[in-house]
């Protein structure tokens, strides 16, 4: 009977270690997924920027355009 708990309590503790080691596993594999989006954020907002520049240049570049063409 005492083996038989000693057996028990060896496995219930053995099957708790794995779970923690499968929730760190998916713990670090979800933090890697959220750097990776968090860097795909960071260049998209770098190149939404650089949209947004360009438009502002066009934008003085027609203005410019105009006083020429009502001279």
């Amino acid at each position: 009977m005492e083996k038989l708990f000693v057996d028990v309590c060896a496995k219930m503790l053995s099957i708790s270690v794995m779970v923690q080691q499968t929730f760190e596993s998916q713990i670090s594999e979800l933090k890697q997924k959220i750097e990776a989006q968090q860097r795909q954020l960071n260049g998209l907002s770098q190149r939404v920027s650089k949209v947004e520049q360009f438009k502002v240049d066009l934008r003085k570049a027609m203005d410019f355009g105009k006083a020429i063409t009502a001279m």
